[in-house]
């Protein structure tokens, strides 16, 4: 039987969700798995997912490194 993909919003909504979970995670790499997801769905057309997702990187990168560190995401 042929294997089913779920659709790619779907998708993308399981692993915002997924960052929504509390625990321990690196920075850096939370930082960037946000700004990957709120650049896909602004190619999507989702735009206000997109700068939900975009703020809450330059938020979280903020908070983490400081306004003088390159992680801060821009």
């Amino acid at each position: 039987a042929p294997s089913r993909m779920p659709p790619l919003d779907a998708l993308l909504a399981r692993g915002v969700a997924r960052l929504n979970q509390p625990g321990e995670r690196d920075p850096s790499d939370y930082s960037e798995l946000l700004v990957m997801l709120a650049r896909t769905y602004d190619r999507m057309g989702e735009i206000d997912a997109a700068r939900s997702l975009a703020s809450r990187a330059y938020a979280h990168s903020l908070a983490a490194f400081g306004t003088d560190d390159a992680r801060t995401v821009e």
